[in-house]
């Protein structure tokens, strides 16, 4: 079953097409069969990660929220894990921040430009 994009984005779920997906799953656009999942598409060429203020897998994290893999689940995370930082260029959570940024472990570890 492949549920349509247009007029308005519908996704599978349950065998339905549903305009939102459930408190535990993302809709994710980059499957090919547009379905709600437990993880968004990562296969090497797509890398998406799920927003759970909209319930969608996105490509990139929105400003302020940073890609991050916890338990195997590609995931849009306001404060990296311990011992990750948030890279602002990037909107993902890396081990050792680029120069000119320093890794910052208080608050909600990002990258920043002076310690």
């Amino acid at each position: 079953m492949t549920c349509a994009a247009t007029p308005v984005s519908t996704f599978g779920l349950n065998n339905q097409c549903v305009y939102n997906c459930s408190a535990t799953t993302w809709a994710d656009p980059f499957s090919t069969n547009r379905i709600c999942t437990t993880s968004c598409t990562n296969n090497g060429v797509t890398k998406s990660y799920g927003y759970n203020d909209t319930r969608m897998c996105v490509l990139q994290c929105p400003d302020t929220y940073f890609g991050q893999i916890i338990g195997g689940i590609p995931i849009c995370v306001y404060v990296c894990q311990n011992g990750w930082y948030g890279n602002p260029d990037t909107n993902l959570c890396v081990q050792y921040c680029p120069q000119p940024y320093y890794g910052d472990p208080t608050g909600n570890r990002t990258c920043v430009l002076d310690c």
